[in-house]
């Protein structure tokens, strides 16, 4: 007999219980089994006349005790597994657009710098765009890296109309390679916004490359309209685009990670987009825009002195 664990409890006021025995015993048919074993000792000798011990199988219970303790286990393998391959995900991701740019200028400045005379002027150009996107995914990759974690990112009261432009400047070649044309409106002079650049600037890339590739091969106009607008407390900012638009059954797992329902697709960039806008104090979402296509919209709270 092994005994595992000792308890002590308290009974009635004339006797104590002393309690707490878990126990392996050997049954007549071979079998080992888990036992508690519980006894009342009394507080006198003649007491002893009336003991009560008592033995209750609690193998069951043992065997779902382990079993669980496994799954805990399990989940949080999985789970660490799960963040790994989310971080990977979204920094690959991340880093594409900036990583296409810096190819597309690296070519571009040997094309010039073959020629003859060669175009010193406008490779240096290409060099320097090379330059400032290789910066851009360094930084990309460290913001996505703040998204899995408990590190905070660079708040500070920001221009969004500045930041939308520049956003767009950062995806002008590619938005132009899906012929789809930006519009840029603010209702009014804005408000300052409490937000990371980089951050804010990333989800508006996102949404600017998700609508161009929702029109690329449509027919008509493929335009993308950002309208931002100041209402009370916050920041409204509608990215709307002239495209099939996302299906009513498909709005509320949009923003859930590896849901993607463009092929090769890795369904991170909505998911980034919410998390980032989360982690601001601000919300997104996505409803139909008039006439079609896809409405997204995002909130941003306005920076208070």
């Amino acid at each position: 007999m092994d005994a595992s664990n000792y308890r002590l409890l308290r009974g009635p006021a004339s006797r104590t219980v002393a309690s707490g025995c878990d126990v392996h015993v050997t049954t007549a048919e071979g079998v080992e089994i888990s036992t508690l074993f519980t006894a009342t000792l009394p507080r006198d000798l003649a007491g002893f006349s009336d003991i009560i011990v008592t033995s209750v199988d609690i193998t069951t219970y043992k065997q779902a005790q382990a079993r669980l303790t496994a799954a805990e286990t399990d989940a949080a393998k999985t789970s660490r597994i799960s963040a790994a391959n989310a971080l990977s995900a979204s920094i690959a991701h991340e880093v594409n657009s900036p990583l296409a740019a810096i190819l597309a200028n690296a070519q571009a400045a040997q094309r010039l710098l073959r020629l003859s005379p060669p175009d010193i002027t406008e490779a240096r150009a290409a060099l320097q765009d090379v330059v400032s996107q290789a910066s851009r995914a360094k930084e990309v990759v460290a913001r996505t890296t703040s998204y899995f974690s408990n590190t905070s990112g660079s708040l500070a009261p920001v221009d969004l109309v500045e930041v939308a432009r520049n956003a767009n400047l950062l995806v002008e070649t590619e938005l132009r390679s899906h012929g789809a044309v930006v519009h840029l409106a603010a209702a009014g002079e804005l408000p300052p916004v409490i937000a990371d650049i980089v951050q804010i600037q990333q989800v508006l890339v996102n949404l600017m490359l998700n609508a161009a590739q929702a029109m690329a091969g449509r027919p008509g106009k493929r335009d993308i309209t950002i309208n931002l607008l100041a209402q009370a407390s916050w920041v409204t900012v509608d990215v709307t685009d002239t495209g099939p638009g996302v299906p009513l059954e498909q709005r509320g797992r949009i923003f859930e990670p590896f849901q993607s329902s463009k092929p090769g697709g890795m369904g991170m960039g909505l998911a980034i987009c919410r998390n980032c806008l989360d982690a601001h104090g601000g919300d997104i979402w996505v409803d139909e825009a008039p006439g079609g296509g896809a409405a997204f919209h995002f909130t941003l709270p306005i920076a208070h002195e």
